[in-house]
């Protein structure tokens, strides 16, 4: 094409698979990005950005993972079954991300406010919440479920889905922020998915025909 300013640039793939944090690997990683204003050095958006999409994937890893399951078996299966194609769009996404940005992607993303102080504040909420609902699963995870009462074991659950809630919220904000980037479509379609089921999580304890 002759004026590739005005095109999304394919991405670049990255080997070795990827994956949530502390699990298979982090994502990709890079320094060249948008200018986010006379505040901000050449470089914090786009490690910003890079940084949060990966925390996504994070998240979305421990909540499919969990063990035991939560969400209903038949869903649960078929989320274990599909994290490794979404898995992948992650990894592409953040490829692309880490790329030096073209003046469209550049554009975009200050026009969907993913650039400067905005960005920033962006980063710390997310970060808030997937904190917390990270720490929820991993109690979850590390407590020895089958000896637990049933009252027990729902108020681990209900501790994942109090913080799921938001920490929801704020994915779908940012990946809706980022949906012209190649990838993070597909991720939020998943995520999206993972959330219905999350939903019926606390009633499912109870009624497993759901």
């Amino acid at each position: 094409m002759a004026n590739d300013s005005n095109v999304i640039d394919r991405p670049t793939t990255i080997t070795g698979g990827g994956g949530g944090l502390g699990r298979r690997g982090g994502g990709a990683r890079g320094t060249q990005g948008d200018q986010g204003g006379p505040a901000n050095p050449a470089g914090d958006d786009s490690s910003r950005l890079l940084q949060m999409l990966t925390r996504i994937r994070q998240s979305l890893d421990l909540l499919v993972h969990v063990n035991p399951p939560v969400v209903p078996q038949v869903l649960h299966s078929q989320f274990n079954k599909n994290w490794e194609e979404v898995d992948r769009e992650f990894n592409r996404a953040l490829a692309f991300l880490a790329r030096k940005p073209s003046p469209l992607v550049r554009r975009q993303l200050r026009d969907a406010g993913m650039t400067g102080d905005m960005l920033l504040m962006k980063q710390v909420s997310l970060n808030y919440h997937l904190d917390r609902l990270d720490e929820s699963v991993r109690t979850y995870n590390a407590r020895p479920i089958l000896t637990l009462s049933v009252s027990q074991r729902a108020g681990l659950i209900a501790s994942i889905v109090k913080w799921f809630k938001p920490g929801s919220k704020l994915m779908n904000s940012v990946m809706g922020s980022l949906k012209f980037i190649p990838g993070v479509e597909v991720a939020k379609e998943f995520k999206e998915h993972v959330e219905a089921a999350w939903d019926v999580a606390e009633t499912a304890q109870e009624d497993p025909t759901l």
